[in-house]
C-alpha cells in the first residue's frame, strides 16, 4: 500500500544510539499497496516453500537494513530486500518478536507497511516496519532478536523465505494514534471456502486504547478482488457491519474466498469516522494448496452448545505442527465479535507439550444478547514456513437464539385448479417486515403455480401475508407432493417452506400461461437470467407450440432492468425463454408479463435482484466452457462443459443432473448429454467423472448470425426453494449457414422467423 503523495515520506530509522524516534506511522491516510495485475504467470499446484523444488541458487536477500540491526521503539524502519528470479512479481513479509523467550509476546504489537510490495523501479522491494507497544525497562527489546521474513508471493515458485535479525532499545512512545491491519493467518488464503481469520486494532503508540473525539469505537471493513476473478468466484467477510473493539482496541473478523483459480483480494479496515483516516489496506494471494509443514491448529469448545451466557467456558486449541520445539511457546488467542468475548487467561497462552502441543483459556460472552455465530481462532508462529499456523472454531454458540422464520398455513391437500388461500406469520415480531415473496415448487415440471393478486404481498402489523394460490397441472398421483416458499423482505429472516399434498377436481376449461426464474429468486446484478412461460392447459394435457409470446416491464420495476428478447415463439413442450437482467449495482426489483394468445393469456412475476457478493446462501457453483471457443458454426454440433460444485466446494458426485437452455430457443437444440439415463430430456446432461463435469452438445439452426445465450440449472436446494444454476451464461457467437434464393430472387438465409414458410 503506497503512502500519500501529500504526506512526507520518511525512512523512520534511527541511529542505533539515539532515542528520538523519527516521524511515526499512523496508518493514516490509506493508499494502494499494488497495481492491478493481469492474470498470473505461474499455475499454482501442488505444495508451496521451498520443499516444492527449491530453485538452485535462487533466493530472496535483504540489502538493508544488515542483520541484527539495532533501532528504538516506534520508529519507523525502512527494509529493502532484492531477488533476481524475475518471476517473482512480490513479496509478502512477515514478522515475529521473541521477547520474553517465547513468541508473539503479549501487547508487544507491530505493523508492517506495505504487507505485500511489488518491485520498486530500482528493482527492490520494499516495505517499512513499526514496532509499538508498552515499553518496558531500558535493554529488554535490544537483548531479544525479532525475525523479519520475506517470501515470494508465488509459493509454487519454490523459492525459501528470507531472514532477518532486528533488535530494538527501549524509547518513549510518541504522541498520537497508530491503526494495525493483522494477516498472521493469510500469508495465502485458501479458496475452499474455509472461514480465515482478520484482526485489526487501533490504539496510541504505548498500546492502549486510541483516543479519538471523532471515532466511534468500531472497525469497518470491506473487500474485494484485485482484478478480473474467474467465473463463479466469490468472497465475503463474516460482517460487513462495523465491528466493535474490545478494551485494548482490537476487532476481529473472517474472511472466506471461493474460487476454481488463484485469485487476489484487496481487504481494507478503518477505523470509523476518524478525520483524518486512519486505515490500513492490503492485498492478498488466495490459491487452494497449503504450505509444506504448515501446522494444523484444532480449536474446540470443551463444552456442548449453545454455551451460557455470563459464564466461562473451556475451550482447547491442539497445534499440530511439522517440527518440535512447542512447549512453553505462546498461542494467541482472539474471538469474534471481540466487544462480547473475553478470555480468562486473556489472548496469550502458553502451549504445553510438543507433538501436538495444547493450548488452553477460557471464553465468556457478556450481554443478554444470544450470539448465534461467534469465532475464535487461535495462532503461533511457524519456524519452518516462517509464516503464522492458525485455526478457528466457527460458528460457536452463545444463548439460545430466538425463534425467527416465517410458518406458513393453508388448506392441506391444495385442490387442484381452485383458488386457495396460504398465509404466512412471522415467528418472530422483534424481526421487521414488510413483503412476502411467494413461489412453488413442484418435481414435475408440468405443474404451474399461479399466484395472486399480486406477488409479493404486504405484511400487515409485522404478522402475517396472506396470499392466493392456484395450481395447475395434471391430476396429481396419490401422496404426491408440492412445495410453497413465502420469503420476506428482511433477509436476517429464513425463508419459509412447507410441504403440501394436491388433492384431484375436475379441471376447467381454458389455458394458462404461467412465468418461472430458472435461476429462482433472488438473482445476482450485472449477469442475465433466465425466465420460462410455459403455456398449455388448465390440465397440462394440451402444450401449446408456435405461439407467440411478448414480454414486458410493467410499472415500478428498477431503472437498469432489461428483458432480451422481448418477443418469443414457444417449443413443441409449450416453453420459452427469454433473459432478464439488472444493469446496476445492489437491489432491484422487476415486475415482468408475459402474454400469449388472442384472449389473451397473462402470467406475471416479480424477482429480485442482489448484489454479487451477497448470494442466496447453500447454492452450488456451476461454472460453464465452450471446448470450440466463443465463435462457433452453425449447423454444427459443438460440445459445451459444465464443471458443477456444491456450496462448499466439493464436486458433485456422478449422474448429478445439468439441465441446458438458451436464447433463442428455437434456434438451438441440445443433445448427446453425457452420462444419460432412460428417459433424460435432450437438453439435460449428467456428471460423469469424480470431478463435477457434465457435457452436452449445441446445434444452431442454419440462418442468420447471431449470439445466444446458454444457461444451465442443477439441483434444487430446498431450504431456499432456489436450483443452483450457472455463475455465468456462454454467449457464443453463431455464424454461417445455408443460404437459399426466394422466388423473387433475393438471397435469404434458410432460417428466417419472417419466411416461416422457406
Amino acid at each position: 500500500m503506497a503512502k500519500d503523495p501529500k504526506k512526507p515520506r520518511s525512512d523512520g530509522q534511527t541511529d542505533k544510539h539515539s532515542s528520538k524516534p523519527t516521524q511515526p506511522d499512523t496508518g493514516a491516510p490509506v493508499g494502494q499497496d499494488a497495481p492491478d495485475r493481469s492474470p498470473r504467470k505461474t499455475q499454482v499446484s501442488g505444495s508451496h516453500g521451498a520443499a516444492a523444488g527449491e530453485k538452485a541458487g535462487t533466493t530472496i536477500q535483504f540489502v538493508s537494513p544488515s542483520n541484527n540491526s539495532q533501532f528504538n521503539m516506534y520508529s519507523q524502519v525502512k527494509i529493502q530486500a532484492k531477488c533476481d528470479d524475475p518471476n517473482v512479481e512480490a513479496i509478502v513479509w512477515s514478522f515475529v518478536n521473541n521477547y520474553f523467550g517465547g513468541y508473539n509476546t503479549p501487547n508487544l504489537m507491530y505493523v508492517i507497511e506495505p504487507l505485500r510490495s511489488t518491485r520498486s523501479p530500482n528493482g527492490l522491494f520494499e516495505t517499512t516496519l513499526t514496532y509499538f507497544g508498552p515499553n518496558p525497562s531500558s535493554g529488554y527489546y535490544g537483548y531479544y532478536t525479532n525475525s523479519f521474513h520475506a517470501l515470494a508471493d508465488d509459493p509454487s515458485l519454490g523459492i525459501p523465505p528470507a531472514k532477518l535479525d532486528l533488535r530494538f532499545n527501549s524509547a518513549s512512545p510518541p504522541a498520537g494514534n497508530i491503526f494495525a491491519l493483522d494477516l498472521r493467518a493469510a500469508y495465502t488464503i485458501l479458496t475452499d471456502g474455509s472461514v480465515h481469520p482478520l484482526l485489526a486494532s487501533f490504539t496510541d503508540y504505548a498500546g492502549n486504547l486510541a483516543q479519538d473525539s471523532n471515532w466511534n469505537g468500531t472497525i469497518t471493513w470491506s473487500v474485494d478482488f484485485d482484478g478480473s476473478p474467474p467465473s463463479g468466484a466469490t468472497v465475503q467477510l463474516l460482517t460487513t457491519d462495523p465491528t466493535k473493539v474490545d478494551d485494548g482496541g482490537f476487532a476481529a473478523n473472517g474472511i472466506r474466498v471461493v474460487s476454481s483459480q488463484p485469485v487476489y483480494i484487496k481487504i481494507t479496515a478503518t477505523a470509523t469516522g476518524t478525520n483524518p483516516v486512519f486505515s490500513r489496506q492490503a492485498t492478498v494471494f488466495c490459491t487452494s494448496a497449503t504450505l509444506p509443514g504448515q501446522g494444523s491448529m484444532a480449536v474446540t469448545s470443551d463444552e456442548t452448545q449453545p454455551l451460557t451466557l455470563d459464564q466461562l467456558h473451556g475451550i482447547t486449541s491442539t497445534y499440530t505442527a511439522g517440527y518440535g520445539g512447542l512447549n512453553s511457546r505462546t498461542m494467541e488467542w482472539r474471538p469474534f465479535p471481540s466487544d462480547r468475548l473475553s478470555f480468562s487467561k486473556g489472548p496469550w497462552s502458553l502451549i504445553a507439550g510438543n507433538g501436538p502441543g495444547i493450548a488452553t483459556n477460557s471464553v465468556e460472552a457478556n450481554g443478554t444478547t444470544p450470539i448465534p455465530k461467534a469465532m475464535i481462532f487461535t495462532s503461533g508462529f511457524n519456524d519452518q514456513t516462517r509464516v503464522y499456523d492458525w485455526g478457528v472454531l466457527y460458528p460457536l454458540q452463545f444463548g439460545e437464539e430466538p425463534s425467527h422464520g416465517i410458518e406458513i398455513s393453508g388448506p392441506d391437500p391444495i385442490p387442484m385448479y381452485t383458488p386457495v388461500q396460504l398465509t404466512a406469520t412471522n415467528q418472530n415480531t422483534s424481526d421487521q417486515m414488510s413483503s412476502m415473496y411467494w413461489w412453488g415448487f413442484a418435481s414435475d415440471p408440468g405443474y404451474q403455480f399461479v399466484f395472486s393478486p399480486k406477488n409479493p404481498t404486504d405484511v400487515t402489523g409485522n404478522l402475517s401475508s396472506t396470499v392466493t394460490v392456484t395450481i395447475y397441472g395434471p391430476q396429481p398421483e396419490p401422496d404426491m407432493t408440492i412445495t410453497i416458499y413465502a420469503q420476506s423482505d428482511n433477509p436476517d429472516v429464513p425463508i419459509g417452506q412447507k410441504d403440501f399434498g394436491l388433492k384431484e377436481e375436475a379441471a376447467p376449461s381454458g389455458n394458462v400461461l404461467a412465468i418461472q426464474s430458472l435461476d429462482g429468486n433472488p438473482l445476482s446484478e450485472n449477469t442475465p437470467h433466465l425466465l420460462q412461460a410455459t403455456y398449455q392447459t388448465a390440465d397440462g394435457s394440451q402444450k401449446h407450440g408456435n405461439q407467440p409470446v411478448d414480454w414486458t416491464l410493467l410499472s415500478g420495476t428498477t431503472s437498469g432492468v432489461k428483458l432480451n428478447p422481448t418477443q418469443t415463439t414457444t417449443l413443441s413442450d409449450g416453453t420459452t425463454v427469454t433473459s432478464v437482467e439488472y444493469d446496476g449495482s445492489g437491489s432491484a426489483v422487476a415486475y415482468i408479463q408475459a402474454k400469449a394468445g388472442t384472449k389473451p393469456d397473462i402470467g406475471t412475476l416479480t424477482i429480485q435482484f442482489s448484489a454479487k457478493t451477497d448470494p442466496v446462501p447453500g447454492l452450488g457453483s456451476m461454472q460453464l466452457q465452450s471446448t470450440d471457443g466463443n465463435d462457433l458454426t452453425a449447423g454444427v454440433p459443438h460440445q459445451l462443459t459444465c464443471t458443477y460444485k456444491d456450496s462448499k466446494g466439493q464436486y458433485m458426485p456422478a449422474f448429478t443432473p445439468v439441465i441446458w437452455n438458451g436464447i433463442p430457443d428455437d434456434r438451438l437444440t441440445f443433445s448427446g448429454g453425457s452420462n444419460p439415463l432412460q428417459g433424460d430430456a435432450s437438453n439435460v446432461s449428467r456428471v460423469q467423472g469424480d470431478k463435477g463435469e457434465a457435457s452436452i452438445y449445441v446445434t444452431a439452426a442454419a440462418g442468420v448470425d447471431f449470439t445466444a445465450l446458454i444457461s444451465t440449472i442443477g439441483v434444487l436446494n430446498p431450504e431456499v426453494g432456489t436450483n443452483d444454476h450457472a455463475d455465468t451464461p456462454l454467449t457464443p457467437n453463431f455464424k454461417g449457414g445455408l443460404i437459399i434464393t426466394s422466388p423473387d430472387g433475393a438471397s435469404l438465409p434458410l432460417y428466417l422467423p419472417s419466411h416461416p414458410s422457406l
